[in-house]
């Protein structure tokens, strides 16, 4: 039985290409939510905050997040959000309410600067979000030739930020997850890492 699941690790930690793999070859529905916020109405309200590399306040990020969360019907992975220890208690209480169970909470574990250079390095499919390293030409994933680069991506003190400020916060996400959490060595292939979480998921 497929399991619902949530992502953590340090931005270019290989999350979001795994949630794409979970999509496109278990029919996962991934809720991402560096995606979410930057295509919500109200993005251009706080575009500064997230630029910058600083987290959401928690009463703005359970906002935008809430309609998505409802929308909810299947197995799905969780890329982005909980931040906060506010923010999963405000997610647990919604899947109390909506009768769901997050099973199992994968944390991707990297060396800070492999994840600082990988960042650099990175673009995103416009069509699945997948992420694309600077010499490849096509999506491994869905095959498509259009790439973005995250704003976020480009300035090298504010990818440093964001690791600083996941590292700060991320303690207290992993002793409220730790009845269910499972640790991954994220530098191993992505074909390695995907066997690793799909074992567990689909056991």
């Amino acid at each position: 039985m497929n399991k619902n699941m949530l992502f953590l690790g340090l931005p270019g930690s290989g999350k979001g290409t795994q949630a794409s793999l979970l999509r496109m070859h278990h029919g996962y529905e991934v809720v991402d939510a560096g995606h979410i916020v930057r295509n919500s109405k109200e993005f251009s309200e706080f575009k500064k905050t997230v630029n910058k590399g600083d987290l959401l306040s928690d009463s703005v990020i359970n906002s935008v997040m809430s309609s998505y969360l409802f929308n909810l019907s299947h197995s799905f992975v969780l890329d982005g959000y909980p931040r906060t220890i506010g923010q999963a208690e405000f997610l647990n209480s919604f899947l109390v309410d909506n009768q769901l169970h997050l099973d199992v909470v994968f944390q991707f574990v990297m060396d800070e600067n492999k994840v600082i250079q990988r960042i650099s390095n990175r673009y995103i499919c416009e069509k699945c979000y997948n992420v694309i390293n600077q010499d490849h030409n096509i999506c491994s994933i869905c095959g498509s030739k259009n790439f973005v680069r995250r704003g976020d991506d480009s300035d090298l003190d504010i990818v440093k930020h964001r690791v600083l400020v996941y590292t700060n916060t991320v303690s207290g996400l992993l002793e409220y997850y730790s009845d269910r959490l499972v640790k991954i060595d994220a530098s191993l292939s992505i074909d390695d890492v995907n066997k690793l979480i799909v074992d567990v998921v689909l056991d």
